[in-house]
């Protein structure tokens, strides 16, 4: 939640000083929708960054970062996911999977598309590799991941949009169909359950596992969250500024009706510059933010713990009896 809140203060920074002016003219329809224009008083600024800062977690709505709606999300399934485990701390394995299953199929069948059917399978899959490990990669002949990881690509790719115009996304589709609860959001079905089939096959796969622990990989994964908080300010800024500075120079900022003109894209062969700069940029800050920001994150979260919670004497802590007949605290 805190590094949620500085993103949400630098995006409500740089849209007070005029930083997204040129997001707001864009020709792309959700750069312009996700580029609030600046409040009329400081005043006025203040209270719609607190405000935004309180009811995000509680609507998902972000007035200065729309990407960041799936936060919210993930916030409920961290808590889902603690308090399922904490209620099966004691239950024999075999029963764990099965208590656990459940709740994946009921989540499955009450259309919990955005949370439910994701943590289920991916506690399972956590399990599987806490009791098997590398041990996995020999229970199967080669060939069974290989097809899972190549139909969890397939399924993956699933369009959230046209899924009848390709003869392999209409069939997809009427499979996902006869397997999900009416009203239920086809794409985001295809989506959990293409992911689930590629992570079951990299599990299984000591070639995937090899390939996808490379220090590239681990690196990608170390700053992906930053990567996900960051994009979009960068998108609105430094992309925006790259791709429509040169028409801003020569289209005035407002008609004659005081409307917002807007701007035409640079020429297509400016983006084989544009993408490898903005996305250099994109992960270098990540990196920084990972490096310098998010430690100092912790700090602030372990002095918010020592602040609210008091520490036992030594004296009062109690003693666990050991199996051997023992005991430890």
């Amino acid at each position: 939640m805190v590094p949620t809140a500085i993103a949400t203060v630098i995006a409500w920074a740089l849209c007070h000083m005029g930083a997204f002016s040129m997001a707001q003219r864009a020709d792309a329809s959700w750069i312009r929708a996700t580029s609030p224009a600046p409040t009329a008083t400081f005043g006025e600024a203040v209270t719609n960054l607190i405000w935004n800062l309180i009811y995000f977690w509680h609507t998902g709505a972000s007035v200065y970062d729309g990407t960041h709606w799936t936060l919210k999300f993930f916030l409920s399934a961290s808590f889902r996911t603690y308090l399922t485990l904490l209620a099966l701390t004691l239950v024999k394995r075999r029963y764990w999977y099965a208590v656990t299953g459940l709740l994946w199929a009921y989540a499955w069948l009450v259309n919990d598309h955005l949370v439910g059917i994701n943590i289920f399978p991916g506690m399972i899959l956590a399990q599987l590799q806490v009791d098997y490990g590398s041990r996995a990669t020999q229970m199967l002949p080669k060939v069974v991941p290989s097809i899972l990881i190549f139909f969890g690509l397939i399924i993956w790719g699933f369009p959230q949009n046209n899924q009848t115009w390709a003869w392999w996304s209409a069939a997809i589709r009427s499979f996902i169909v006869a397997i999900t609860p009416a009203n239920a959001d086809h794409s985001r079905y295809a989506s959990s359950l293409g992911t689930c089939t590629l992570m079951l096959g990299i599990f299984f796969s000591r070639n995937a596992r090899r390939f996808l622990t490379l220090p590239l990989f681990n690196f990608l994964g170390r700053v992906s969250f930053p990567v996900y908080l960051l994009h979009n300010i960068l998108i609105r800024t430094i992309l925006s500024w790259m791709v429509y500075g040169e028409s801003a120079r020569r289209i005035p900022v407002r008609n004659e009706k005081g409307e917002l003109l807007q701007l035409g894209r640079t020429s297509p062969m400016a983006f084989i510059f544009i993408l490898p700069i903005f996305y250099a940029v994109l992960y270098l800050v990540a990196h920084m933010w990972a490096t310098y920001v998010e430690p100092q994150c912790g700090k602030v979260v372990d002095w918010l713990k020592d602040i609210m919670f008091k520490e036992r004497p030594d004296s009062q802590e109690k003693l666990l009896p050991l199996p051997n007949g023992g005991s430890a605290s």
